[in-house]
């Protein structure tokens, strides 16, 4: 080797090995930040849930238009929710009636296809 050049190590750039030189340095004071933080956010969120509940109360309160606007779109939500439940009810009740039907279909064809065969059909007359 040539002393008066001096060689430098080349080292590569490895993501993981960075992220894991940082995380052993770091990571108590990441794990207790953390820690802080959320115990800060469940101290402050009802607070801020209260101040914020105020400020739309107050607004409310000025404007008393903007109240009425409000109830009567939660009105009209509910009664659209309301159509449509009662829209899914008569969907359901239909598809039942349906099901029922070809159920009864399906028993009544095998009944007249198996019946005599099986001695089922003597209990089952038709009276026409």
């Amino acid at each position: 080797m040539d002393p008066v050049v001096e060689e430098q190590e080349t080292t590569m750039f490895n993501p993981i090995t960075l992220t894991l030189s940082f995380l052993s340095s770091y990571g108590w004071y990441i794990v207790g930040a953390s820690a802080v933080i959320m115990y800060a956010m469940n101290q402050l969120r009802p607070r801020l849930d209260k101040w914020r509940e105020a400020q739309e109360d107050a607004r409310y309160h000025k404007d008393s238009d903007l109240g009425a606007a409000r109830r009567r779109a939660e009105q009209e939500a509910r009664e659209k929710q309301q159509r449509a439940l009662e829209e899914a009810s008569r969907r359901a009740a239909e598809e039942k009636k349906l099901r029922e039907e070809r159920k009864k279909a399906e028993a009544l064809e095998r009944l007249q296809k198996y019946g005599s065969d099986l001695g089922v059909g003597r209990t089952l007359r038709d009276d026409g």
